[in-house]
């Protein structure tokens, strides 16, 4: 059985709401304070929640606001 690669490296196969949360959990960054910064000041961090477990698919507009708040850009967030 293959070894599996550490949370923290990159996989080949990411979807976009596990690169969120790679790049969230690089940065050091809550679901809630990462929710507060998109402006959703209520949800204690669902929504970011939502869509790291694909549930919820991001707007481009969304898209561009995490990529700005994590510091990527949002390009990376798209990459397998």
């Amino acid at each position: 059985m293959p070894a599996k690669p550490p949370a923290l490296l990159p996989t080949p196969l990411r979807t976009v709401g596990e690169n969120i949360k790679f790049y969230r959990e690089q940065k050091g960054v809550t679901q809630t304070a990462l929710s507060f910064i998109l402006g959703n000041k209520t949800d204690g961090g669902a929504f970011i929640s939502r869509l790291e477990r694909d549930v919820q698919q991001p707007r481009l507009s969304t898209l561009r606001k995490l990529a700005a708040a994590l510091d990527v850009d949002v390009n990376k967030l798209f990459q397998k």
